[in-house]
């Protein structure tokens, strides 16, 4: 799954500990299921309306 998040925020997740990631040869690949739980830990968007 494509979550949209570019790359320096990929980077910036993974330093901080929010998304887990392996080294495969010269690649980085993210887990999954850290992906998917930092996308359910963040908060959801609200629409407000000017008055």
């Amino acid at each position: 799954m494509n979550y949209g998040f570019g790359r320096t925020t990929t980077y910036e997740f993974l330093n901080s500990g929010r998304l887990e990631a392996i080294k495969l040869g010269r690649s980085t690949r993210i887990k999954r299921e850290s992906a998917d739980a930092l996308v359910a830990s963040l908060p959801a968007y609200r629409v407000t309306r000017a008055a």
